[in-house]
């Protein structure tokens, strides 16, 4: 079998020549076709890495709205809209059934209906919701007050603590007075007017 160089009857100069040439055209195609590619496949494994973080987040958002719908659903059945005139009641029941469970000693209580102020998210809040406010003057010790603040944490109401103000009690200073404000949103009955604010 004879080889490439023999077929076409080159002599050791012609296939120095050759092979030179050969070698020249297979570096300058390197030079130009291959090298400047190098960094293309880093490229791609951070486009898939990217990508795979893309889907993991999309995915943990998607298991998360379901889980707040299933929260909204919820809350809908908890919180069905009451009449004006008994959200009052209603708001008053309950602070008063958390300080008697929590042994916080309420002196006295007052509600005001408040308007919403300020973003235009409060502004959209006020089309949907109706806010009361309750000034509470306590007495107590500092564990029936993280109690009650416990307990209005983890009920299923729409009442928040808007402000506290505290000091010791004076002259003995083993327990706490001060003023509260709860906040209350209840669901705006749509056959009630809106309230103007």
């Amino acid at each position: 079998m004879k080889g490439i160089f023999e077929t076409l009857n080159l002599s050791p100069q012609e296939r120095r020549l050759v092979v030179g040439v050969l070698v020249v055209v297979f570096v300058f195609l390197n030079f130009w076709l291959v090298w400047p590619h190098f960094n293309d496949w880093r490229a791609v494994r951070n486009g898939i890495s990217e990508a795979e973080k893309k889907l993991s987040d999309y995915s943990s958002e998607a298991a998360l709205r379901t889980q707040l719908q299933q929260r909204a659903d919820t809350l809908e059945d908890i919180n069905v809209s009451l009449p004006l005139t008994d959200q009052g009641l209603y708001f008053d029941r309950a602070i008063r059934k958390m300080a008697r469970e929590s042994n916080l000693m309420l002196q006295s209580v007052s509600q005001r209906t408040s308007g919403f102020t300020g973003s235009s998210t409060a502004s959209r809040a006020r089309d949907f919701f109706e806010e009361r406010e309750a000034t509470l003057s306590i007495q107590a010790d500092d564990q029936q007050l993280v109690s009650f603040l416990h307990a209005l944490g983890a009920s299923n109401s729409f009442i928040r603590v808007k402000q506290m103000s505290l000091r010791p009690e004076a002259p003995a200073k083993t327990k706490i007075q001060g003023e509260l404000i709860l906040v209350a949103s209840f669901p705006r009955d749509d056959s009630a007017p809106a309230n103007p604010k």
